[in-house]
């Protein structure tokens, strides 16, 4: 979180926009700066807070995971 705007994405009025971008996150394609947790997974990176945002079955696709509905097979 962004101890100037109090924000885990900083908007663009926010004096810390000016911090060096080092990756691209592959949810918001926005940067991810200097100092902010991200995580990478399968070569793409990804705010922590986007990832927070993603309901549970998206976020068990992106990790290669699949759901299954149970049957009864008579």
């Amino acid at each position: 979180m962004c101890l100037s705007c109090d924000r885990d994405i900083c908007p663009q009025n926010c004096p810390e926009i000016n911090r060096k971008e080092i990756y691209v996150c592959a949810e918001c394609l926005e940067g991810i700066v200097e100092g902010e947790i991200y995580a990478e997974i399968d070569f793409s990176c990804y705010h922590k807070a986007c990832l927070e945002a993603k309901p549970l079955e998206d976020l068990l696709e992106l990790f290669g995971c699949e759901l299954h509905k149970a049957g009864l097979y008579i």
